[in-house]
């Protein structure tokens, strides 16, 4: 499929995310008559109960695959899972969603001790690059909100890195990865890169 696909896609989302903030959803989510299973895109999200894409993207059932995860990050299964979806499936776009507030980030950032062991190496790099930036102890809610961007950022880098599938199909344009974070405040969804 050609690039303005993936972009007219692209853009039903945001658009959809236009009627959500504006309380004019128009997705009748339990319409069983409607029941493709022809998703159009993928969202890896967080597993934080306030961010829902199908909900916050306007979209039906079988409209999107998701993928949820604490801190909305990458894994070898989560890659597979992309790749299925975009070689068989002919998805063609792939947003990496991070949200304001997130608990699993913010745990990292903490240091917790026990929370969140197998993310920290993820979000490890974020934290290095944004302490030279931002002092944790005298803005630290930026400080969170900085890594959790960047985070986002480096999940979309190691993914192109992990897999040449999905590498080859953006550089072919056949393929639009997007990371975006989400407020939980307003609803709106802001594109990062």
């Amino acid at each position: 499929m050609s690039t303005n696909s993936a972009k007219f896609i692209f853009e039903e989302l945001i658009q959809g995310n236009l009627r959500f903030q504006k309380n004019q959803s128009t997705t009748i989510i339990n319409n069983k008559e409607v029941l493709s299973n022809e998703p159009k895109a993928i969202i890896l999200s967080c597993i934080d109960s306030r961010v829902i894409p199908e909900v916050i993207f306007d979209q039906g059932i079988g409209d999107l695959y998701v993928s949820r995860i604490a801190g909305n990050i990458e894994n070898k299964d989560i890659i597979n899972s992309f790749e299925f979806a975009c070689n068989f499936k002919g998805c063609k776009v792939l947003i990496v969603l991070g949200h304001e507030d997130c608990g699993a980030v913010t745990s990292v950032c903490d240091n917790h001790e026990t929370l969140f062991v197998n993310l920290k190496p993820h979000i490890a790099p974020a934290i290095k690059a944004i302490s030279q930036k931002i002092n944790f102890d005298k803005d630290r809610n930026q400080y969170i909100t900085k890594v959790s961007e960047l985070s986002v950022l480096l999940t979309l880098d190691r993914i192109r890195f992990k897999s040449p599938i999905l590498s080859n199909l953006e550089k072919n344009n056949e393929l639009i990865l997007v990371g975006a974070m989400y407020s939980l405040i307003t609803g709106e969804i802001r594109i990062l890169n």
